[in-house]
């Protein structure tokens, strides 16, 4: 399914998202792993998270949190 960016979580240095696919959602780091759809999270900012294939050489997939005006 679809993966969605529901949200970024920031305690100190250190950024977490929010992932949701369907009705599922989880909370993961930088370097975390979604072995399902097959990618790592490369790096979170403040609205946004890149997600790189774990296989190939496919380009950063990036997620932007849905609403946010720039």
């Amino acid at each position: 399914g679809r993966i969605r960016l529901l949200g970024v979580w920031q305690q100190g240095p250190h950024r977490q998202v929010v992932l949701g696919a369907g009705p599922h959602w989880v909370v993961l780091g930088p370097g975390a792993h979604l072995a399902q759809e097959g990618y790592r999270i490369q790096a979170v900012g403040p609205d946004v998270v890149e997600l790189q294939a774990s296989k190939g050489r496919a380009p950063v997939h990036v997620l932007r949190l849905e609403g946010v005006v720039r």
